[in-house]
């Protein structure tokens, strides 16, 4: 099928379901988003809508529709749980990301535009956070390559974990930038440091795999990532310079489980543990809590 027959269908079927949508009374607000808002649909795209209704609504909140031969993802909220949305969701979440390249067709909703720039706007403390998690998740691959490669010599495991670590790369970039990762979020951040994807991630689709290559991709990877340690870790680096120990500090984990990786300022010379002697539940056997703390020359 032609494009411009596949983007006539889109067209068509997006002009009959906002004439519904607002034939509903209680339909407040239309938000296209995905592939049409931004991008070229083909014949295996959908349209994605968000209709947002008033909160009378008490139906289902997805519906997957045909409409002239389109598939429809269509989403049903209300405005509160459109609100609650907005401030909670990560800013990797899929349609938090999506939102961000998303256009508002039809609204009743007073201030809805200032909503959704306020919601998308990325903070710097946001921003830490998000570059801390994106690292030790970088250093969390890092490891597993080099295991792989240095005592493993296995090949096909450490390029496993080296397909994972750009991605995490640019997590970092567009992070520090302040930005709401996209989907391609590769191209996203080679816009602004290019030299790190040309040497960790572009040498593994033009070359031939080999054990010098990996090598050279982990020792970009180690390199790029001392070189910014300082400012990333930032907050722990405070933390400990102001409490001696990390014993109150906290941040939430990513969806998949990786906290901040502390083990790294050891690698780099940052930071030291020591043990300390505790007592659980009064039980007269000791346990030992490993601790952190700066090294005397930090």
């Amino acid at each position: 099928m032609n494009n411009r027959k596949v983007t006539d269908m889109f067209e068509q079927a997006l002009e009959s379901l906002l004439s519904k949508l607002q034939g509903n009374k209680k339909c407040q607000a239309i938000i296209l988003y995905g592939s049409m808002s931004h991008d070229r649909v083909t014949e295996h795209s959908d349209l994605s809508l968000l209709a947002i209704f008033s909160e009378t609504y008490k139906g289902p909140r997805n519906q997957y529709l045909i409409e002239y031969d389109v598939r429809v993802n269509l989403m049903l909220w209300t405005v509160n749980e459109f609100r609650d949305f907005l401030k909670k969701a990560d800013c990797q979440h899929y349609l938090f990301c999506a939102l961000s390249k998303a256009k508002i067709l039809y609204s009743t909703l007073e201030g809805l535009q200032d909503m959704l720039e306020e919601s998308l706007y990325i903070g710097k403390k946001d921003s830490q956070l998000k570059m801390l998690l994106s690292f030790s998740s970088a250093v969390y691959n890092l490891e597993k390559a080099e295991k792989n490669l240095y005592i493993k010599k296995d090949i096909d495991n450490t390029l496993y974990f080296c397909t994972h670590i750009p991605e995490e790369i640019a997590l970092i970039v567009i992070a520090r930038q302040q930005l709401i990762p996209e989907r391609e979020i590769i191209k996203q951040a080679k816009l602004y440091e290019p030299d790190i994807f040309d040497a960790v991630y572009t040498p593994l689709f033009k070359n031939t795999v080999t054990y010098q290559l990996l090598d050279d991709i982990l020792q970009q990877t180690v390199r790029f990532l001392e070189e910014c340690t300082e400012s990333i870790y930032r907050p722990v680096l405070d933390h400990l310079m102001k409490n001696g120990n990390l014993d109150d500090f906290y941040v939430p984990k990513n969806n998949h489980g990786y906290g901040i990786n502390l083990n790294w300022l050891i690698r780099v010379g940052l930071a030291e543990q020591y043990i300390t002697p505790i007592q659980i539940d009064n039980q007269k056997e000791l346990y030992y809590r490993l601790s952190y703390r700066l090294k005397n020359n930090c």
